[in-house]
């Protein structure tokens, strides 16, 4: 039995009660778990393949590999909680997270499974939150496991590594304003820590207010391509997001690392946001949902980031 407590540190702010996801799989009316699973589709449809699947069951073929597919979730909201119990099983290859017993599906139907116990745990506590209805909104790290599964594997890895290195250009601790004096000096003050640590590790960077992007030094991004080289799909899957919420993939790394923390990346990834804010007063409905929506993606990167473990060393 394992306690939802031991889970938040995890799970940034998930609201506290008490689950089993180990052990033992639970025993399940195989009736009651096959019309659920068909709660989208118009009665006609739906007792075709209760049916289907209850001779299955009758020849004991059995519920357990058909998988609850993600894509079947709507994206509004209005799709009913169908399932009672979420679990966890070891596998030869990893660990899985079972819906009523049946295995998470991405939407091009692979098989969700975990490199890390750390990792199915947090995309099951995803699963067990819902309540009435599921809200995919709610669950940022499912999303993350099914591009991992159905984008990266299909020639994705190599265009994110790209897309972050071509992010250096533009990256928000390098990228200067030169035309707000009151900018630029917090811009100086606020990123000299998190830019002297990339530098220590990877090189030295230009810092440019220069339209367009910066050019940075041929070794610097050199080093930079061969530490994204040694990460993995699940890797990738946490820092591309995390680069692309936060608009910058020094800060990312240092986050990645330990160098900052949540809450610093947090106020550096919003900086000029909060200068504007300051001069200008909040929009209600405008500042207030970016910083909603900014925590989130933030909070779920690093989070899958800490779950999935074993980041390679640091260049130096």
């Amino acid at each position: 039995m394992l306690r939802w407590a031991v889970l938040r540190p995890l799970l940034y702010r998930h609201a506290s009660r008490n689950v089993s996801l180990l052990g033992k799989p639970r025993m399940w009316s195989s009736e009651a778990t096959i019309s659920s699973k068909y709660f989208y589709l118009e009665p006609e449809q739906k007792d075709k393949r209760v049916k289907e699947e209850q001779k299955l069951v009758a020849e004991g073929k059995g519920l357990r590999n058909t998988g609850v597919k993600i894509g079947g979730v709507r994206s509004d909201g209005k799709t009913p909680r169908f399932f009672k119990t979420v679990e966890v099983n070891a596998e030869d290859s990893g660990y899985i997270v079972r819906v009523d017993g049946r295995p998470l599906k991405s939407p091009k139907e692979r098989k969700i499974v975990a490199p890390t116990k750390r990792l199915a745990l947090c995309l099951a506590s995803e699963w067990e939150y819902q309540d009435k209805f599921i809200l995919p909104s709610s669950m940022p790290m499912t999303r993350l496991a099914s591009g991992v599964l159905d984008l990266l594997p299909e020639g994705g890895s190599d265009m994110v590594r790209k897309s972050l290195l071509d992010g250096l250009r533009t990256d928000i601790t390098v990228l200067r304003d030169n035309n707000n004096f009151m900018l630029s000096d917090l811009q100086k003050r606020k990123f000299a820590g998190v830019v002297r640590w990339f530098e220590t590790h990877f090189g030295k960077v230009i810092v440019s207010s220069e339209y367009g992007g910066v050019t940075h030094p041929a070794d610097t991004l050199q080093v930079v391509q061969a530490y994204l080289n040694k990460l993995d799909d699940w890797q990738l899957a946490g820092l591309e997001p995390l680069a692309n919420a936060s608009k910058s993939l020094i800060l990312s790394l240092a986050l990645m690392h330990g160098a900052t923390t949540y809450e610093e990346a947090f106020k550096l990834a919003r900086l000029e946001e909060t200068l504007q804010a300051e001069a200008w007063g909040e929009v209600e409905g405008g500042h207030d949902i970016d910083k909603a929506d900014l925590a989130v993606r933030l909070s779920a990167s690093i989070v899958w980031l800490q779950a999935r473990g074993d980041s390679p060393d640091l260049p130096k």
